[in-house]
């Protein structure tokens, strides 16, 4: 029992560890890096389309653009011109594989809290010209959870679930005082976006 004991202090240490080596390298890596703006103008471009082939290539191609950046498509209204996908989950710093946001900055706060992002793409007329507007909006919601007593290496593993009683009144957590709270927009994320499907639906 004690041999195991020690394997989870171990264990736990050297997770620690870890998490401290990524903090000191993004530290280093990411300096002086200015917190992104998360309100700011609509984000959007007008253009003419010149036929009906244009106007689906564009609308394909926000979907397909939308994918390749892993975000999942909840809903669509072609009549409407709206594309809306699910919130993902954001990328951190360990899974290079994800795209799914714009800066350095962003991912680093990714990695060290949780926070997921939704789209919804646009395309209809801009009532000033008459010509095809198309608007991208990214919306960011971080979760929200008390802090754990944490007293011992064993602790550290159930820092995720409901065993541990919360840090400051020591009454015991549930899933009902977890939420996910508005965060603003992600601006960067929109024009990345945005410059993405008006490229490739040129292509």
């Amino acid at each position: 029992m004690t041999h195991a004991l020690n394997d989870l202090r171990w264990s736990a240490m050297k997770i620690l560890a870890t998490l401290y080596t990524t903090a000191v390298a993004c530290a280093i890596l990411i300096p002086g890096c200015a917190a992104p703006t998360r309100t700011g103008p609509i984000t959007y471009h007008t253009f003419s389309l010149p036929d009906e082939t244009a106007s689906d290539n564009l609308w394909n191609t926000s979907k397909d653009v939308l994918r390749e950046h892993m975000f999942t498509i909840s809903h669509t209204d072609r009549r409407a011109g709206i594309i809306t996908t699910a919130p993902e989950t954001s990328g951190q710093l360990f899974e290079f594989w994800r795209n799914d946001v714009a800066t350095a900055t962003d991912l680093w706060d990714s990695t060290m809290r949780t926070v997921r992002r939704k789209v919804e793409i646009s395309i209809g007329k801009d009532p000033e010209s008459q010509t095809t507007r198309l608007t991208v909006t990214v919306t960011r919601e971080r979760f929200t959870t008390p802090e754990r007593q944490v007293n011992n290496s064993i602790a550290a593993f159930r820092l995720f679930g409901y065993e541990l009683p919360q840090e400051q009144t020591g009454q015991r957590i549930s899933p009902n005082d977890s939420y996910w709270m508005a965060d603003g927009r992600d601006p960067a994320l929109e024009q990345l976006l945005l410059q993405e499907i008006l490229e490739k639906s040129q292509e």
